[in-house]
């Protein structure tokens, strides 16, 4: 290409970002308050936020949900809300309305004709509907992974701005349904340019005390680490999220209209307004300033949408009336941005929280961390499919795929992943029918999304060699439980990508038939040193399992940063010599490099030590009973354990021992595999060189003939001196201290020992010989036991030097909180369901922890694609063998987050992508890892793209990050906040190097989110 044609190459692609800029990231808007009723001075200002809130999947289907079908279940059409409540806002523009699942909006938008989606532009213009959240779907707190709760946020918002614009942006989030509220959600919030947050749900004590010292508003510093940027206004609403009790006045409510002809009997207008002013007044005593909010709707209200707003505007009227008679009370329609910005020009300072809103009770003995647990097995299917997500994301961008078929497979993908991260989807707390149906909307995504990778594949060979690769390719979804198309095939190759920025070593599992197969690493030729472990009976006996594999065949995988790794793996006519299990001996020693396992004569683990370190404790592994408590749930007494609520019946679980065990000794692993009971199997592994150690649970089907419902743990009990202290992941990200029976806001009277101190465990829990006056300094002697998760659990340290976290659940009772049917998974058979897992456990000094559990985190949720082919007939796809598009790694403690192409905004950005990454440690958590680092990006994309353009952006990657600096400035109570606040903010740097733009500082927790231009 010659020099005058890159020059123009550079010019269109710069004419593309201005026009871009221009057009959609500069666009300039009005105050978006400008619309704002601030109400009457000296009144009681009532805002009323007419509202709706639409459930994507619960006790109907997303779909049935939308079209109104099934009515059997629910009566529920989100269609008839959106058509109606357009029309009467369309007559009138005092009338309010605010809308938030943006997976129900899309659909509708999509259906309309061009001349209602300029009325619905004009209304949101105006403001009279106003976007909340503008997520995919009001999300669950506790059990998402937080780069699902990115995406599904960022897919609504760049929704709004391609088809509203940059004015519509939401400035309020709006979390009123989620059962608990996760510290890590709301500093992405404050990341994403939410001015406030309002919540509908916190723990009953909580919420008392915060009414009784009109503290229900408030500032949430909800990072450690990262100062304001992390740091939200959090408003708790009144009512939760329903209307005032006696005005709710929806077609599905039995509350009475208001009748203001004084000539009829039933005439109860006066009634209705002295009511109204009651509750007014007793709310104004809960709150800090003279603005009062009311929620005016709930779940899939407004139907009829004429039916709540004339009876609003009678409700407005008569009450506004009394005013002349010395009323001191002012209602009107509003939205929660605008009682947000009332309250801000209030000019008054705020009450600080550090903590987060966990668990969360409704009443005493209801608490509800079952859900932390429920469905587990649907929890890790969301995990795997965002790993796979996001590997398919930077497989497009490196071949630069943008036809019609990727965006509408990917598109596809991302929505399913969307509506899978809704408060009553993840969460497991869904009837059966609807579980079922989010699993097949997954699974039909990830189908839709095989051929991509293949093009993929294609289109990086054609770029980089003018060659294709044709051949089909498979993914086995199903390689947990040894099940695999290929495990009978006498040739056939493996290809491994890398989605992590660094180089990894993966141990790489594939079921066969038989052990004489033989695998070569294409890229140099080598023979791979293998093992085979052997398919345990418990594995073989699952129903949905559809397998004749007897043996796993397992080996080593060391890849480049973002690199490909292809083995080539055919039988030979020598069979493999499978080592047998060792006869049992009075004593079992599992060791490698660094750690030795011990086990008792019967199989149990007694001790672990680390050998590095020379470290050790007793440590007493084991699984544990729960039995669930029945009930009618008429009182808290007889509160049931259920789909959210965890309730055991005694405050001790029966711990079980095992029945039976087994040996395996091997070049590149030892194991033992223990029976506990026809239901509980493990298989304990220790790799050759890994600092950890693996525990492969399978649980189910729950035993529940007895008619009494179940719930299991697995537990660790050592000596480690954790003084009543453990520690929880935040969504994945920070780390919570925890501490028993206690909590940082408010004085705790505890109801429930064991469910009243179970907390979200994302990605890892951990307890530490915690450090005194005398060992605060010897951080390199006191010791760490971490587990490190697959999927969300629930857990919690119940006494003294132990961790338990709850793998499987299975009730008989329904708790009474909606979903009206009981948690009991019945899997294919009808027996019950069978899960299996596993957990990573790290033994090391409090100084050496951090390291491993983070970087091991990652690994264990950003696992290397595995898809398999013919390589006789694929043989262009060898010339992949050891690729990377990088010729470099990130620094150790940045994490490449996102990396993604713009599908879905047309072809404005054709030659762009978008990248997150983010620096993964806390401050002063590792002496070098927690120190800030620089990216060059163009350096380290440089490989595979000319870079010749950046734009920061922030988290949602819908607006420049400089507009994070119009986010609404709140002062606190505390005066010595307020100056650590202002010098923080006077000794910001600019964050820009004048002398390269595309070099980029990373501070510890910081998300930093580009646009990159490339030719």
């Amino acid at each position: 290409m010659s020099s005058e044609s890159k020059k123009l190459i550079i010019f269109n692609i710069f004419i593309c970002v201005i026009f871009w800029l221009s057009e959609v990231a500069g666009q300039n808007c009005d105050s978006p308050f400008k619309n704002c009723n601030l109400g009457k001075e000296g009144m009681i200002n009532v805002h009323l936020v007419p509202h709706t809130h639409d459930d994507a999947g619960w006790l109907k289907t997303v779909d049935q949900y939308y079209y109104g079908a099934n009515n059997g279940e629910q009566t529920a059409s989100v269609q008839y809300v959106i058509d109606t409540v357009v029309s009467e806002l369309e007559k009138d523009p005092k009338k309010r309305f605010v809308y938030v699942e943006m997976a129900y909006m899309s659909r509708w938008w999509r259906e309309q004709d061009e001349q209602t989606k300029q009325l619905v532009r004009t209304l949101v213009d105006e403001g009279r509907l106003e976007f909340v959240i503008g997520a995919w779907v009001m999300d669950d707190e506790a059990t998402p992974y937080y780069n699902d709760m990115i995406d599904q946020q960022a897919l609504g918002l760049n929704f709004i701005l391609k088809e509203f614009g940059k004015c519509a942006r939401p400035r309020s989030a709006w979390q009123i349904d989620p059962f608990g509220h996760s510290r890590e959600h709301g500093s992405l919030f404050a990341q994403f340019g939410f001015d406030g947050l309002f919540l509908g749900r916190i723990d009953y004590q909580d919420s008392d005390f915060r009414t009784e010292t009109k503290s229900r508003e408030m500032l949430w510093q909800a990072s450690s680490n990262i100062g304001e940027a992390g740091r939200i206004f959090t408003g708790i609403l009144p009512n939760g999220y329903g209307p005032p009790p006696g005005f709710c006045f929806d077609i599905y409510c039995g509350d009475d209209p208001m009748m203001d002809d004084p000539d009829l009997d039933d005439y109860n207008v006066d009634d209705k307004v002295k009511k109204f002013l009651e509750y007014t007044h007793n709310q104004a005593e809960w709150y800090k300033t003279k603005n009062l909010i009311m929620t005016m709707g709930s779940d899939f209200q407004y139907s009829n949408a004429h039916m709540w707003y004339k009876n609003l505007d009678k409700l407005i009227y008569y009450v506004n009336k009394q005013q002349s008679n010395g009323s001191h009370v002012n209602i009107f329609y509003s939205t929660p941005a605008c009682y947000m910005y009332s309250l801000y020009k209030e000019n008054t300072t705020w009450p600080l929280k550090y903590d987060d809103f966990f668990p969360y009770a409704h009443r005493p003995h209801s608490f509800w961390t079952g859900y932390f647990t429920s469905r587990s097995a649907l929890k890790d299917f969301v995990r795997r499919t965002n790993n796979y997500l996001q590997t398919i994301r930077q497989l497009i961008t490196f071949a630069n795929l943008g036809d019609d078929d990727t965006k509408n497979a990917v598109s596809l993908l991302e929505k399913e992943m969307g509506i899978l991260q809704h408060h009553d989807a993840v969460s497991g707390t869904e009837r059966q029918h609807v579980a079922n149906d989010y699993s097949k909307r997954l699974s039909r995504g990830i189908n839709k999304c095989v051929d991509v990778i293949r093009r993929a594949f294609d289109g990086i060979l054609f770029k980089l060699y003018g060659a294709h690769a044709d051949n089909p390719i498979y993914i086995c979804p199903l390689l947990n439980i040894s099940q695999c198309e290929v495990e009978d095939d006498y040739n056939f190759a493996l290809i491994l990508y890398n989605p992590l920025p660094r180089e990894v070593e993966t141990w790489i599992q594939v079921p066969t038939t038989d052990a004489t197969y033989q695998v070569i690493d294409v890229d140099s030729g080598d023979k791979v040193l293998i093992q085979y472990s052997p398919v345990y009976n418990e594995t073989k006996n699952i129903p949905e399992r559809n397998s004749k594999a007897e043996y796993n065949l397992v080996w080593k995988a060391e890849q480049r940063p973002l690199g490909v790794k292809i083995y080539s793996i055919f039988r030979t006519n020598e069979k493999k010599q499978v080592k047998k299990a060792s006869e049992p001996m009075r004593e079992v020693i599992l060791s490698n490099e660094h750690l030795d396992l011990n086990f008792d004569s019967n199989g149990n683990l007694v001790s672990i030590k680390n050998k590095e370190n020379s470290l050790s404790s007793p440590l007493k592994q084991y699984f544990c009973v729960y039995e669930s408590m029945p009930g009618n749930n008429s009182e808290p007494i007889f509160q049931a354990s259920g789909a959210y609520v965890f309730r055991p019946k005694n405050n001790s679980c029966k711990p079980l021992s095992v029945k039976n065990f087994k040996v395996y000794n091997g070049e590149l692993f030892n194991e033992v595999h223990q029976i506990y009971n026809e239901w509980i199997s493990q298989t304990i592994r220790l790799y050759k060189d890994d600092k950890y150690a693996e525990f492969e649970w399978q649980v189910g089907p729950i035993y529940v003939d007895d008619n009494v419902g179940k719930e299991i743990v697995i537990k660790f009990d050592s000596d480690l001196s954790s003084n009543s202290l453990f520690y929880t992941d935040s969504n994945g990200r920070e780390i919570l201290k925890r501490k028993r029976n206690y909590r940082p806001t408010w004085s705790l009277n505890q109801t429930e020992k064991i469910s009243g101190n179970y907390y979200p465990v994302n990605s890892r829990i951990f307890i530490r010989d915690e450090p005194t006056r005398t060992t605060r300094n010897l951080k390199n002697q006191l010791r760490q036991l971490t587990l490190v998760s697959d999927r969300s659990h629930g857990g919690s340290s119940i006494r003294d030097g132990s961790i338990e976290v709850m793998l499987h659940r299975r009730t008989l009772y329904d708790d009474a909180l909606g979903v009206a049917e009981p948690l009991n998974e019945k899997g294919m058979d009808g027996k019950g369901l069978i899960i299996k897992g596993s957990m990573k456990l790290i033994f090391d000094s409090i100084e050496n922890s951090p390291a491993l559990h983070r970087e091991l985190s990652h690994r264990v949720n950003n696992r290397p694609l595995t898809i398999f082919t013919k390589i006789e007939s694929n043989q262009n796809i060898k010339k992949l063998a050891g690729w990377s598009p990088v010729n470099m790694a990130l620094p150790p403690n940045i994490h490449l987050l996102t990396l993604a192409k713009d599908l879905d905004l047309d072809n404005q950005l054709e030659n762009s992508f978008v990248v997150r990454l983010e620096h993964f440690y806390e401050k002063e958590e590792d002496k070098t890892l927690s120190e800030p680092v620089s990216v060059d990006l163009r350096e380290f994309f440089g490989e595979m793209f000319n870079i010749v353009g950046v734009e920061e952006l922030a988290l949602g990657a819908n607006m420049k990050v400089e507009e994070l600096n119009d986010r609404l400035s709140w002062r606190s109570d505390s005066e010595l906040d307020n100056l650590i606040k202002m010098q923080e903010k006077n000794q910001e740097k600019t964050n820009k190097n004048e002398e390269n733009p595309f070099l980029f500082e990373f501070r510890p927790m910081q998300i930093r989110t580009f646009r990159l231009w490339y030719i």
